[in-house]
């Protein structure tokens, strides 16, 4: 959640700045039958699906990310979504967020993708943030990145505590590249840093990475970095702690265990005891003896940062 600086105290002072905030919310238990479903018209199958008020009319809309053409699922009001494309270029999509970018009370998309060889061309990799224009129409684009880093995820929050929307992107596809940190400056604009060895050196650490979330781990009040790795076998995945200003270094990373080939993380507080844990999505160990596929690992955080193996 982004709250501008056009708000005011609770004695009527205005903010000095904007901020956001990431927290849960608790609520009662809801009814756990489903009678209907409701398809989307004009669109086909996706690799990621993200929610918001795209059109600022006080329902919630989607945004469904597939290989080639991606689209824009805008709701009536009533659940029934009608699909537009999000762009007239093919790309090779495979993941998004929503956030407000620019500070301008309206949800903007990143999208990140890969280069794709397709029997009908080749499709882009370029990474691309649209920015919505108040009323869900996405006409003013913003490249970032080569166009050729093979990106597979993203995840945003305020990593540098300043009171705007940065966002992280992890890159691999088949090989080690680099990832990277975007930083804002508040009106939009991004700087990249990447994942140092340490603060002396420019040297940036490259993995094969498919998924990123973005918590605070060790409960210290700034968003540290959960990265999933992929590997033709068992692979670390890892976290990296924030050191308050968006650095992070390998001597602040922390292993979560060759037990992974990581293709999706999420973060939350599984187990009820306060603390952020992490849940990812791999494919098993096929070459372990005996061997394991389509499995699903859960690391509990005991406080400190540190994590014990669950599933």
């Amino acid at each position: 959640m982004v709250l501008t600086s056009g708000l005011q105290s609770s004695s009527g002072t205005p903010l000095a700045a904007g901020h956001a905030w990431r927290f849960r919310a608790q609520t009662g238990q809801g009814p756990t039958a489903f009678t209907s479903a409701q398809h989307a018209t004009g669109c086909s199958a996706g690799w990621d699906l993200k929610f918001g008020d795209l059109d600022n009319d006080g329902d919630i809309d989607a945004v469904a990310i597939d290989n080639g053409q991606s689209y824009l699922l805008f709701n009536d009001g009533s659940g029934a979504f009608s699909a537009t494309a999000l762009s007239a270029t093919n790309y090779g999509s495979y993941r998004c967020a929503l956030a407000d970018l620019d500070s301008d009370g309206d949800l903007d998309i990143i999208v990140v993708s890969s280069p794709m060889a397709t029997t009908s061309g080749q499709w882009s990799g370029q990474n691309v943030i649209y920015r919505n224009d108040g009323s869900g129409n996405f006409v003013s684009t913003v490249n970032f990145g080569t166009g050729s880093d093979y990106s597979i995820d993203v995840d945003t929050g305020d990593l540098d505590n300043d009171g705007d929307v940065d966002f992280v992107v992890t890159n691999g596809g088949v090989s080690d590249i680099p990832n990277d940190i975007y930083l804002n400056d508040g009106s939009g604009n991004f700087t990249r840093r990447g994942f140092l060895y340490i603060a002396s050196s420019t040297a940036e650490i490259a993995d094969n990475s498919w998924a990123v979330r973005l918590a605070d781990i060790d409960n210290d009040g700034d968003l540290d970095v959960f990265i999933g790795n992929f590997g033709f076998g068992p692979v670390q995945s890892w976290y990296y702690l924030n050191d308050g200003n968006a650095n992070f270094y390998y001597t602040s990373r922390v292993d979560l265990g060759a037990a992974a080939i990581a293709v999706s993380m999420a973060a939350a507080d599984f187990n009820g005891d306060g603390h952020v844990d992490i849940a990812i999505g791999h494919l098993g160990q096929p070459s372990a003896s005996p061997p394991t596929y389509n499995r699903v690992s859960l690391y509990l955080n005991n406080g400190s940062g540190a994590s014990d193996r669950r599933m």
